[in-house]
């Protein structure tokens, strides 16, 4: 309620009250008029306001950790009447900024409104309200009281820190030339060209005819086997809203983030496997698409946890020539013997389990899945790692 409601209520009850003590005092038109102000301003002002809001990202994406930012624009479009505006931020009971605005007519404020972003997703704006004064200062009216659904948000990004030299769990190409080789060997049908043997070849493009003739070891280059690609999955920690929980989500997260750097940095073509719940791959090559896979991975962030046998039992394309590459914060039986399935019918497995320690189940499972051939790295959630 403003001081001029409060003056105008105690104006109209005061006019009133003397023209009925003394008679023809006051007009009843006056009296008319007075009463009227009020439901005028409010009419007017819902149907003729001139006040435009915008609230535009000022960068689609961020990483976490950094601030995710809006630009709130205010537009007085009205050719004659200057706005009065109150803006107001509050968080948890707290105001953090109060702001008076007046806009004169044909103009417009920017305001910046910046949040820290804590965890991966999709960052809204955070709540503000914003009131004006109505046509004739009777009523403050809210112009955007709380977030509106067609407020955009921010993508918050899983962080990925270091150097491009810096090696990754699974990033050196040897490793992954070597199972390349191998998803491919049914394949090999067709001879690209011969070379001779560089460390990390497989014994079995050795060409040994050519070879005794030459004098050195030669190999095969087969144009399908040497097509570097890599198919990621994981499986997210089941969501709820404890703390403890979504960090380990997101430090898993950018786990995969960093893979997926390596690999594109080793120039793979890398497809993103994601169930959001529909399947969603996303096949890219090249480090300027890195961002486009971070930002499927944001997406993901909020959303309720796949079991990994659930998505290995999917539509995973033509088994036998791919790779891939799967990051987990736990091992079950029935993910290992899903695991062990998919390294008989595929071009290779890499397994990585993010966790500080494992039980005596999952060691033994371990055990297993290398026993199987699978490639496995057990990273420790405070740094350090070990196979």
């Amino acid at each position: 309620m403003t001081l001029r409601l409060v003056l105008w209520l105690i104006a109209l009850i005061a006019t009133i009250l003397i023209s009925q003590l003394q008679e023809r005092v006051f007009s009843p038109y006056l009296i008319l008029f007075l009463g009227l102000l009020a439901p005028v301003s409010l009419i007017y002002d819902a149907l003729f306001h001139r006040l435009k809001l915008r609230l535009i990202p000022q960068d689609e994406m961020v990483q976490r950790g950094e601030p995710a930012a809006w630009q709130l624009k205010l537009s007085n479009t009205d050719a004659n009447r200057t706005h009065f505006l109150s803006y107001t931020r509050s968080q948890a009971g707290q105001t953090l900024t109060e702001r008076k605005l007046h806009l004169p007519p044909k103009s417009h404020e920017l305001i910046d409104i910046a949040v820290d972003t804590r965890h991966c997703g999709l960052q809204p704006p955070p709540s503000f309200s914003l009131g004006y004064l109505s046509l004739f200062g009777l009523f403050r009216l809210p112009l955007g009281r709380r977030l509106k659904a067609g407020f955009e948000p921010v993508y918050v990004l899983p962080a990925v820190t270091g150097s491009l030299e810096e090696p990754t769990q699974f990033g050196d190409l040897i490793k992954l030339g070597q199972l390349q080789a191998s998803g491919r060997e049914a394949n090999h049908d067709e001879v690209d060209y011969m070379r001779e043997m560089v460390p990390g070849d497989p014994m079995r493009l050795i060409h040994w005819k050519l070879s005794a003739r030459m004098q050195d070891w030669m190999v095969r280059h087969f144009a399908k086997a040497q097509e570097k690609s890599v198919h990621v999955l994981l499986e997210l920690p089941a969501l709820d809203q404890r703390e403890a929980t979504l960090e380990l989500r997101d430090e898993l997260l950018e786990r995969v983030a960093t893979e997926i750097r390596g690999f594109l940095y080793h120039d793979f073509q890398v497809s993103l496997m994601t169930l959001e719940p529909e399947l969603l791959i996303q096949t890219v090559r090249g480090l300027d698409r890195f961002d486009s896979l971070r930002r499927q991975l944001a997406v993901i962030a909020p959303k309720p946890a796949v079991p990994l046998v659930a998505q290995l039992a999917g539509d995973l394309g033509e088994r036998g020539s791919l790779v891939y590459y799967i990051a987990v914060t736990a091992l079950s039986r029935e993910a290992a013997e899903a695991l062990s399935e998919l390294q008989r019918t595929s071009g290779g497995v890499l397994l990585e389990i993010l966790g500080d320690e494992l039980s005596p189940t999952e060691k033994d499972l371990v055990s297993e899945l290398k026993g199987d051939g699978l490639a496995v790295v057990i990273t420790p959630r405070r740094g350090g790692e070990h196979a």
